[in-house]
């Protein structure tokens, strides 16, 4: 599948089975990118657990509901708003919309930012992005 949205790319590396460091890429124009598929891939959650909100699955190290005990630890719980249709996960806390999550990587949704000139080259709008993910493992490297 193609796809061509701006994203926060946030790799949660595996070392000894202990989630360590996560690393970001922020990116601030259009990207493409291709997704494939996981094969032979396994949820993990607690026994009677959900693992999905609406088409999105999420495995541990995350899990849904916040300070529910699901996932690793707190700034990894996933918010599912059931309210939009289909429903929509966020990073808990925060007004991070959680696109997919596959092989290790977490892929979020965010705004992009624009400087538009006019044709003397005067600046004439300016879009700023600011990315809080403080209380988080999280960090952009943008």
């Amino acid at each position: 599948m193609l796809l061509n949205i701006a994203f926060l790319h946030l790799m949660i590396p595996m070392l000894l089975g202990l989630f360590k460091n996560v690393i970001g890429l922020f990116s601030v124009s259009s990207l493409q990118f291709t997704t494939k598929s996981i094969t032979n891939a396994t949820t993990v959650t607690k026994p009677g657990i959900d693992s999905k909100c609406g088409s999105l699955t999420v495995p541990f190290p995350f899990g849904i509901g916040n300070g529910t005990g699901c996932s690793i630890e707190p700034s990894f719980d996933i918010t599912c708003i059931v309210s939009f249709n289909p429903p929509k996960a966020f990073l808990s806390g925060k007004n991070i919309e959680v696109v997919d999550l596959l092989d290790a990587h977490i892929l979020v949704k965010n705004s992009v930012g624009s400087h538009c000139f006019d044709q003397t080259g005067a600046l004439i709008n300016k879009e700023l992005v600011k990315l809080s993910l403080k209380s988080t493992h999280f960090f952009s490297t943008a």
